[in-house]
């Protein structure tokens, strides 16, 4: 019976090699397009001139256990310094390079840029932030990586499957992101009433254009919310179905993707659709992988591949092909090897592709060829055959400087990758996500009593721990029920107390600067962080060259109430924030209002 329950519990939490790899490339691209979002307010929200200075993140933000290497200098150079190396970092863990560090470097540096802004981060930035530390326990690197490519001892791997600590924390993760944050939605919106799906496609500031026509199923609005809320309370549960788990990853696999599709549609959430859309590539059953395998691969030709042995950048290239071709039918072999193929290669200075049956092929055609047999560029094979004769000219231009590109691929190292050789390390490393797995769901947890009105208090060593490492949890979005009310932001440009023009602070589609104009409004914060704001407003108006004579600016929002389902009209408010002088002397005071 234990035996049994064991077994099917390992079926449970096992990850296929290949989905994870898959999850890794999903994963590094939204964590490149996540950091070239963020350049584009480098200044605003990450250098002492911008909005946040460092003593106002220490001040008002820090607490025990927070760290931030972004903190040492609010120079806007060393800040891009630290985003290029976090830029490559990801690069690597996109071609899955020494992947278990550069992980470790990008969960690092990303746990680094949040801390520095944390008034600014979204809920996509907190899944981001738990998939890569979650990622760090994971093999990654075992399929379609430069490691799988360059691994000096390649083993065949027991099974197409990984149980560990780290297939448990992620399986674990996913489940809690919509478990609890149903959980947490704990308004009559979501219950007695059914209008939490009115009310979210209100929200003014974060809805896209698309938003208007889920608007016209007004009369479907009790049952969306209902569905919304199920699927986010049940669905993710039969990920623990022993019962045709297979099937039923798919179904939930399929139900949260159209989820977070609709979101994506309807709202200005960011990345956080798309993040968690990646994730959902971890949970994808091997079944899909063998079928695809016995699909793609059974009609194709096996080959050789005859490549210079003496060339190191010859044989890493050859390899490095085969990996991201997804070609594992071919045999590569150097030439040296053949009395029949060494002559040809070096009388005709090109390696050398040999169907099973049929004609051996030579430089451009060879790359044709495998071209032609990948299960997904093969689209590029026309391309090639169309420019064949500058294909063949490109080809020898790199073979006539092989010396070159040897000194510029001597980072691309061959090591060993295999798992199985450390076993111990797999074992300590599973010990420990099982633990800090454990932690996550207490921290979930422990938000329900918070969003209850409860302030459960946390053990100092606690707080080190959940600060130092991200581990805090709290999937709060449209919960306890949607805001009623929208803030819409604008200023008045003056000029001797004479309003000169009137312009709308749209941030739709900025969804961290939206965050930050929720967050300048609420009543607790400092004058001096508004006076910033005031004055970063002042600076970009008065580089624009359209912009009026003005020497004043006064920063307003107008609040509009939601009406109640089958109601009309919105009540509107403006409030005045804050009036600034715009002098070029930073001296000048603003007045809070």
């Amino acid at each position: 019976m234990w035996l049994k329950t064991l077994r099917s519990f390992r079926k449970t939490f096992s990850l296929d090699y290949r989905s994870l790899a898959v999850f890794r490339i999903g994963l590094a691209g939204i964590l490149f397009i996540d950091l070239l979002r963020r350049l584009g307010d480098l200044s605003a929200f990450y250098t002492d001139g911008g909005l946040l200075s460092r003593a106002d993140v220490v001040d008002l933000f820090f607490i025990p256990g927070g760290w931030s290497l972004h903190l040492i200098s609010g120079d806007a150079s060393i800040q891009l310094l630290l985003f290029i190396l976090q830029l490559l970092a990801a690069l690597f863990l996109l071609i899955g390079y020494h992947t278990r560090w550069v992980t470790f470097l990008s969960w690092a540096l990303l746990l680094s840029l949040q801390n520095r802004a944390p008034v600014i981060l979204t809920g996509g930035d907190e899944v981001l932030r738990h998939l890569l530390f979650w990622s760090m326990f994971l093999p990654l690197s075992q399929m379609f990586s430069v490691d799988a490519a360059l691994n000096k001892n390649p083993s065949t791997l027991p099974s197409s499957k990984v149980f560990s600590g780290g297939t448990v924390a992620l399986t674990l993760q996913v489940i809690c992101l919509y478990v609890f944050s149903a959980l947490l939605k704990t308004g009559a919106e979501w219950h007695a009433e059914n209008s939490a799906v009115y009310y979210a496609l209100r929200i003014h500031t974060i809805t896209t254009p698309l938003a208007p026509l889920f608007m016209n199923l007004t009369s479907q609005f009790p049952q969306l919310t209902s569905v919304v809320y199920y699927l986010e309370l049940i669905g993710p549960l039969f990920l623990l179905s022993p019962w045709k788990n297979d099937d039923c990853r798919w179904g939930v696999i399929f139900l949260l993707a159209l989820l977070n599709l609709c979101f994506g549609a309807a709202f200005y959430l960011g990345l956080f659709p798309w993040i968690n859309l990646v994730t959902l590539l971890a949970l994808i059953p091997s079944s899909m992988w063998e079928e695809k395998k016995k699909s793609l691969f059974a009609s194709k030709p096996s080959f050789s591949l005859y490549y210079d042995g003496e060339c190191r950048v010859c044989k890493k290239g050859v390899y490095l092909l085969r990996e991201f071709l997804i070609l594992p039918h071919v045999k590569l072999q150097p030439a040296q090897d053949s009395p029949i193929y060494n002559p040809l290669m070096k009388t005709h200075h090109s390696w050398i592709v040999q169907p099973a049956q049929g004609d051996m092929m030579l430089k451009a055609d060879a790359l044709t060829f495998c071209l032609q047999q990948s299960p997904w560029l093969f689209f590029m094979a026309p391309v090639l055959q169309w420019q064949r004769t500058l294909a063949n000219a490109l080809y020898e231009k790199v073979a006539n400087h092989r010396p070159q590109l040897f000194q510029l691929s001597q980072w691309l190292c061959w090591r060993s990758i295999s798992s199985q050789n450390k076993p111990l390390l797999n074992i300590a490393m599973s010990l420990i996500a099982i633990v800090l797995a454990g932690y996550m769901v207490f921290m979930n947890l422990l938000s329900l009593q918070v969003m209850r009105g409860e302030s459960p208090s946390l053990s100092l060593p606690l707080q080190w721990v959940t600060t130092a490492f991200g581990l805090g949890q709290s999937w709060s979005m449209f919960a306890p029920y949607p805001m009623k009310e929208t803030q819409e932001a604008g200023l008045f440009l003056m000029k001797d107390g004479q309003i000169q023009a009137q312009e709308a602070l749209h941030y739709h589609g900025q969804e961290r600067w939206t965050k930050w104009m929720v967050f300048i409004t609420f009543p607790e914060i400092k004058p001096g962080l508004v006076r910033q704001y005031a004055r970063y407003l002042c600076r970009e108006k008065l580089k624009e060259k359209n912009s009026p004579e003005f020497n004043q600016l006064r920063l307003y929002f107008l609040k509009k109430s939601t009406p109640p389902p089958n109601s009309h009209g919105e009540a509107f408010q403006r409030v005045f924030i804050w009036e600034e002088s715009c002098l070029l002397k930073e001296s000048q005071s603003g007045v809070f209002r």
